[in-house]
């Protein structure tokens, strides 16, 4: 977590020596990806898992904004040694922190890098769709990367990358435990600029 916010503040750091305002403020991302995790959930190999997100970003700087959204994950794992069935985990709750966006050559490509937060829980859901336990909030961190395809005055296409880290503990099954996720994503997003 001191890495997220060394490097945050690196990226802010950078941001302040530009001057110029970018011509659109605003934009809107929705986005869509598919996830690896890195380790197993406490006691729980986790399958490969898919999400959505939205995100709102402002551009306060030249090159630089700030973003706040919100995402849900759904992982499946094997099976529960304690129940003899499938629990499916689900991670949601909100992202927040700050984007770097430079132009590669022309203005219809660009990069983006991205460090934050994230204030998530994580849910088990037995096979019957049943809540068996809930983390509660808990702070994280994230650290992403992408390739942007400006389509249109407003409209752009995004693939990217994104390293997210959540440590929590549960009380599964009447057993406390750390259950710490983290996982890559590949993800592909569509951008609306106003």
């Amino acid at each position: 977590m001191k890495n997220l916010v060394i490097g945050s503040l690196c990226l802010l750091s950078i941001a302040t020596l530009t001057s110029a305002n970018p011509e659109k403020k605003w934009s809107i991302e929705m986005r869509g990806n598919m996830a690896a995790p890195l380790q197993d959930l406490g006691k729980y190999e986790l399958n490969p898992g898919f999400g959505l997100e939205t995100t709102a970003s402002y551009n306060f700087k030249h090159h630089m904004a700030i973003y706040a959204g919100w995402g849900w994950q759904h992982f499946s794992a094997d099976n529960n040694p304690n129940a003899g069935n499938k629990l499916d985990f689900e991670e949601t709750g909100y992202r927040f922190g700050f984007q770097f966006v430079h132009p590669i050559g022309t203005a219809k490509l660009s990069y983006l890098i991205s460090a934050g937060g994230v204030f998530n829980h994580i849910e088990a859901e037995n096979s019957d769709g049943d809540i068996v336990a809930d983390t509660g909030h808990g702070l994280g961190g994230e650290l992403g990367a992408g390739l942007i395809f400006r389509i249109s005055d407003s409209w752009s296409f995004m693939p990217s990358v994104r390293y997210q880290y959540l440590p929590q503990t549960i009380d599964l099954y009447g057993k406390e435990s750390d259950f710490d996720l983290s996982y890559m994503a590949c993800a592909a997003s569509f951008i609306w600029s106003f």
